[in-house]
């Protein structure tokens, strides 16, 4: 169970797991330099129900390409 606001996974972490979405939200962002090089983060999509995620770091052995955080109480 992961609280409102909970970051799951950081991006550039190891993946270990991937993750099933019992019920709630989550928002997978990355983050990304602007012109003048200014570290930002950008939202690409939000999961729900019955979605799932770190499947890429976990199946290719490789870091987490994205960072999830609960946008509400997440199972």
């Amino acid at each position: 169970v992961f609280r409102e606001g909970e970051v799951i996974v950081n991006e550039g972490d190891q993946g270990q797991s991937m993750f099933m979405i019992g019920e709630g939200l989550v928002e997978i962002s990355i983050a990304y330099k602007d012109r003048q090089g200014h570290m930002r983060e950008k939202t690409l999509f939000d999961l729900g129900f019955p979605e799932y995620f770190g499947e890429m770091a976990l199946f290719l052995n490789e870091k987490r390409s994205a960072t999830v955080k609960a946008l509400m109480n997440t199972v």
